[in-house]
């Protein structure tokens, strides 16, 4: 006989993974979404980064919001309300050709992506071994986005260049959304008021959420116009694409080395040499023509920043179980995905596209700062806790 509380678990699983997917799947896209507006709507640089800076500023603060105020609710019942609002945007979306329309389909969607990505984050948050959970979380959605970006030489073969990227969003998220419904309907969220459920964000989770954003924005900044850089070399739109794909399957083995570490180093020393390595790619992508250096420049950032992400939810996991600083974290990271695309077009308008990489360096040292002072700080706490009473 099946042990319905496994049974549970892996539905649990299941939606949070297809919930991941939903709120990532735009992520994948971007360059694809970038180029398609500038060379469709005749738009600039930064006007075809600030359609995806709406999706995804809106997806962003949808998280914040249902994670201050969603206490009680089922995360099958977010899941539903997501799904109408995801799906409908994607697919009016299609139905759309000019530019403020597209900006309003686009948050529409975004709304949706949020309610999903709240979900993603908080329902494997009180997990045994949440490290763990988000690593796999973070496997399943690189496979997605890697059978996405391989698929894609393929696709615009057949089906043409034409609003290509939306139509493959369209037609992945109604896949996506059934599987989320798979989520048990018991699980709730229930934040307690000790953890801030029902008050303020603590300072804490804010400055996580700040040094998150911080490593994530400039690295996003540098994927949304990879196709952009690419062409930069000379590589003709096949071979882009095809190192655009090679960039995203080399991300899995550095997603399956952060599941396999895990936080037997802790947490601040991995990510340290992530975000090194990181810096040094985005110099490299930034200064350099070469075809050669833009193909293993884009690997790199993209192995660094989803070698990171299991660690991100970690530390947010690790400050709150009940899945608010989880959901926030994922907010936070997400919000570089509308941050990093109108930040990398104003930049390489204004002040040419090196300064991308001054930038990711500054920003870099701010965050490994921060995630010091947090590691330190809850080492201290920690050792400072009186020992639980007897029973407890």
């Amino acid at each position: 006989m099946k042990d319905p509380n496994q049974n549970s678990q892996w539905r649990l699983l299941l939606g949070a993974a297809a919930a991941t997917c939903i709120a990532n799947i735009s992520w994948w896209m971007q360059p694809q979404i970038v180029n398609d507006v500038i060379t469709g709507l005749k738009a600039s640089e930064s006007a075809a980064g600030f359609v995806v800076t709406t999706e995804f500023v809106v997806l962003a603060l949808t998280s914040f919001v249902i994670a201050r105020l969603a206490h009680g609710i089922s995360y099958l019942a977010i899941c539903l309300a997501g799904l109408v609002f995801a799906l409908g945007g994607a697919l009016a979306t299609l139905a759309v050709s000019g530019y403020g329309a597209l900006i309003i389909t686009r948050a529409l969607t975004g709304a949706g992506e949020g309610a999903f990505l709240m979900v993603s984050t908080a329902a494997v948050a009180h997990v045994a071994n949440p490290d763990r959970a988000y690593g796999q979380l973070n496997i399943v959605n690189i496979i997605l986005g890697a059978a996405m970006s391989l698929g894609l030489p393929f696709l615009l073969e057949r089906f043409g260049a034409h609003a290509l990227a939306f139509r493959l969003l369209a037609t992945l998220m109604a896949v996506l959304v059934v599987l989320a419904l798979a989520m048990p309907r018991a699980e709730r969220y229930n934040p307690p008021a000790t953890s801030g459920g029902h008050g303020a964000i603590s300072g804490r989770v804010i400055a996580l959420a700040c040094a998150i954003f911080l490593v994530g924005v400039a690295s996003a900044a540098m994927w949304s116009f990879y196709v952009v850089l690419g062409l930069r070399t000379g590589l003709a739109a096949p071979a882009v694409d095809t190192a655009i794909g090679y960039s995203v399957v080399s991300a899995l083995p550095a997603g399956i080395l952060a599941t396999l570490i895990g936080a037997r180093f802790g947490r601040l020393n991995p990510m340290a040499v992530a975000m090194l390595i990181m810096s040094g790619a985005i110099f490299v992508l930034t200064y350099s023509k070469d075809p050669t250096a833009f193909r293993v420049g884009t690997c790199i950032n993209m192995a660094g920043i989803y070698f990171l992400i299991p660690y991100f939810f970690g530390c947010a996991a690790a400050e709150d179980a009940s899945g608010r600083a989880a959901a926030i974290a994922g907010g936070a990271f997400l919000l570089t995905g509308g941050a990093g695309p109108y930040l990398g077009g104003s930049l390489m308008e204004y002040l040419g596209v090196s300064s991308i990489a001054w930038f990711m360096l500054i920003a870099d040292a701010a965050a490994a700062a921060i995630f010091f002072w947090l590691e330190r700080s809850h080492r201290h706490a920690l050792a400072a806790a009186p020992a639980p009473a007897s029973g407890v």
